[in-house]
């Protein structure tokens, strides 16, 4: 699975993403991390991903982005889970959005 975690500039999303990457490896998760800017959304920063998980700190920024997804599932991350690095949890929601995406 290919998942991609979006904030505003990048940085906190790739906290994030390494601690997604632990837990999916410890967890026996077969996973891509990546994370980037909200800005590259318009540019096809979701081609190719599985799901996009949005950060809370740019949930305001929701309609605008998700047009550019193009069609690809997204997530809008519960900032609790977010300020926690609450892996599991996030795994949990993921999986919840895929399955009802489909």
């Amino acid at each position: 699975m290919k998942i991609l975690v979006m904030c505003g500039a990048g940085m906190s999303s790739s906290v994030l993403m390494k601690h997604m990457a632990t837990y999916a490896a410890e967890h026996g998760r077969d996973c891509a991390l990546d994370a980037c800017s909200e800005t590259t959304a318009k540019y096809g920063a979701a081609d190719g991903y599985d799901i996009v998980l949005i950060a809370p700190q740019i949930a305001f920024m929701k309609d605008a982005i998700t047009p550019y997804l193009n069609g690809t599932p997204y997530l809008m991350i519960p900032p609790l889970d977010y300020g926690r690095q609450n892996s599991a949890h996030i795994f949990q929601l993921i999986d919840e959005t895929l399955a009802d995406a489909q």
